[in-house]
């Protein structure tokens, strides 16, 4: 431990220790959630994977597709394997839904029905 404390460690983990912060998860906003995979599970439907980036989701909610113009309803969550009934801000989930082809959607985003403005014109 002598060594250590001779080359400085415990007084650059001490400094990193008081510079972090734990971020505060915004709930309160509208569900925004970055899709980075989708694809099918036989019998079950399509499973969107993916960070939520803002607000909350839960079991039973409807969520948007902006891109297709569709809404779905969320059959089940998923965080690393295991079920739950909700997540928020900062979660890595798979959400499950079903009547989506995957092939439809790689990557995107799905949000809160009529949170997310869709641009289809533009100068």
């Amino acid at each position: 431990n002598n060594t250590l404390e001779s080359i400085g460690i415990d007084s650059l983990i001490s400094t990193i220790e008081n510079m972090m912060s734990i971020p505060t998860r915004r709930t309160d906003e509208p569900f925004l959630y970055a899709i980075d995979h989708c694809f099918p599970i036989k019998g079950h439907g399509t499973v969107l994977t993916g960070t939520v980036l803002r607000g909350t989701v839960a079991v039973n909610n409807v969520i948007e597709l902006p891109e297709l113009q569709q809404q779905r309803k969320v059959k089940s969550l998923q965080m690393f394997h295991k079920s739950v009934q909700s997540a928020k801000q900062g979660d890595r989930l798979a959400i499950c839904i079903t009547n989506l082809d995957p092939k439809l959607i790689e990557r995107g985003v799905a949000c809160q029905p009529s949170s997310l403005p869709l641009l289809t014109n533009y100068v």
